[in-house]
């Protein structure tokens, strides 16, 4: 079957106001291609290159004054790179092939979305000896002027994705600061970060760089609030957070090290106010998330969902435990970690007079 590639992406759903979703796809695509190699996370990288252009002058009042818009990126890492399976799989729309770590097949074609021209290079190990082979993806050929690369004994596996030519509006509506672009990653990978699947990533341009690892370090992780519960002898970690980025009260439920469920908690906290406002006058909301080698246990082979999720009935689980008592459990310990924010009942009562 032929894929009208240019109806596909006209009907992909990119709002003007996410301009920074193709760049986290191809940053998430980089990190699952350092985890498939099996190596150290920390002996492996990713930089992020921010285009600029230079031709014209920075408007952005909101921004600094000097920083010129920006043209393009430049994602490199240290993966897999595109063997055969990847390469095969990248010229499939809608591939299936990594379904199992919950890629759905379509982030690639944001890039389309957003940008006139993609060009790819990747050095990858076929087994016996590293290949290379670069290739173009435009949204009026697909795949084409795909060719064999030199290498040289020096070469190491590697592989590099430029998106260039910035699409109005996307480019307009972009951040042009490399930190406030630094806390966008972070706040979309953030499960990577808080779980240490994250190998070592650098943001830069031409005139600064952010080490995207010491900025979590330095901006959240202080933040994070180790905590631990056990129902029936099974041991389950917390990890609370009060972030400025999130949307919603939530907690996330991992498995493996990812992310397989979120749940709101606004209402299942009494007092709980829809932000927090701390000692210092910031606007937070509360994030927690949840680990345990039982949910390793009871998470589907696509790692998108839990067995009989939510179903009251431990006998369905391998050990006694249903899940009720485990968002208990839950809402406990983030009643506790959020004590000194949480209204009575009766002040709001009176607030609502007054």
């Amino acid at each position: 079957m032929k894929i009208d590639l240019q109806g596909r992406i006209k009907n992909i759903n990119l709002p003007a106001y996410t301009p920074l979703i193709p760049l986290f796809e191809a940053i998430v695509n980089s990190i699952q291609a350092v985890e498939a190699t099996g190596e150290d996370l920390r002996n492996n990288f990713i930089r992020i290159q921010v285009l600029r252009d230079t031709r014209q002058a920075a408007m952005d009042f909101q921004e600094n004054s000097n920083i010129h818009p920006i043209s393009g990126f430049v994602v490199t890492d240290s993966g897999i790179g595109f063997n055969e399976d990847n390469f095969n799989s990248f010229r499939t729309s809608d591939s299936t092939y990594k379904s199992i770590i919950g890629g759905k097949g379509v982030g690639r074609l944001t890039w389309l979305k957003a940008f006139d021209t993609v060009e790819i290079e990747s050095s990858f190990s076929d087994i016996v000896e590293l290949k290379g082979r670069a290739f173009s993806f435009t949204i009026e050929d697909g795949v084409t002027q795909v060719e064999d690369i030199h290498l040289t004994n020096e070469t190491k596996r590697s592989t590099t994705v430029k998106l260039l030519d910035y699409k109005t509006p996307y480019s307009n509506k972009a951040p042009k600061s490399l930190s406030i672009i630094a806390n966008r990653i972070v706040e979309h990978c953030l499960s990577f970060f808080i779980l240490n699947k994250c190998p070592n990533i650098m943001l830069f341009d031409d005139t600064d760089s952010i080490n995207l690892n010491e900025h979590f370090k330095n901006h959240v992780d202080h933040n994070v609030t180790s905590d631990t519960f056990e129902i029936n002898g099974l041991h389950f970690n917390i990890k609370h957070i009060k972030l400025l980025f999130a949307k919603d009260h939530k907690v996330y439920l991992c498995a493996n090290n990812r992310v397989v469920r979120d749940e709101k908690i606004t209402n299942q906290i009494s007092g709980l106010p829809k932000k927090i406002i701390t000692e210092d006058g910031e606007v937070v909301l509360y994030t927690a998330y949840v680990t345990s080698d039982f949910f390793d246990r009871n998470v589907n082979a696509e790692r998108t969902d839990f067995i009989d999720y939510k179903n009251d009935d431990p006998s369905l689980l391998a050990e006694d435990i249903s899940w009720s008592s485990i968002f208990q459990n839950i809402y406990i310990k983030a009643s506790e970690y959020l004590s000194e924010y949480l209204v009575s009942i009766q002040q709001e009562k009176i607030e609502k007079i007054n």
